[in-house]
């Protein structure tokens, strides 16, 4: 019997071996878009949505420079890979502006990896570690020391979903 969490682990290694190979192929900067969500059913309306929302926003502000894009669904939840033409240092200044700045940017990771297969950090340009969005912590000590439920995690991401529908659509489709 496959668990739901052993299909997360089996995706992340089929994602990672996809990325890799359309590096390979392309060699091109590479942007992934996901949802943090918790769990085991991260392929609901909420993470559905917000990646919507969020693809509307990098595909208008990367447009010009999109080479290929990529939407799956997997045991992940929904993922956008995007093929850039541009350096992956103004890419992931751009994807951390978003991330910090925006509504539903605590609710994404936003991935950069150069054409040549190196991962691009945050930390690369002094940006602060990420923050928890719940008691503004480091979000790597909030999981490692599971500060919060998985409950308390989904009901924050939907509360901040609820206020984006609301601010920008007058409702929540909730």
């Amino acid at each position: 019997m496959c668990y739901e969490s052993d299909k997360i682990f089996l995706d992340k290694q089929k994602r990672y071996l996809f990325q890799r190979n359309l590096i390979n192929k392309y060699k091109k900067t590479l942007l992934l878009m996901k949802v943090n969500y918790p769990g085991d059913n991260r392929n609901n309306h909420i993470t559905i949505s917000i990646i919507k929302c969020m693809d509307a926003i990098i595909t208008e502000l990367f447009n010009n420079e999109i080479y290929l894009k990529i939407f799956r669904i997997t045991a992940e939840g929904p993922i956008i890979t995007i093929l850039l033409n541009m350096d992956a240092i103004k890419a992931k200044k751009t994807c951390v502006e978003i991330e910090n700045k925006h509504m539903l940017g605590k609710c994404i990771d936003m991935d950069i990896c150069s054409a040549d297969f190196k991962s691009i950090k945050r930390s690369d340009f002094g940006y602060e570690k990420r923050k928890c969005f719940i008691c503004n912590s480091l979000v790597k000590s909030c999981i490692e020391n599971k500060v919060h439920s998985e409950y308390e995690v989904i009901e924050e991401i939907r509360k901040m979903y609820v206020a984006y529908m609301d601010r920008y659509y007058g409702n929540s489709l909730i």
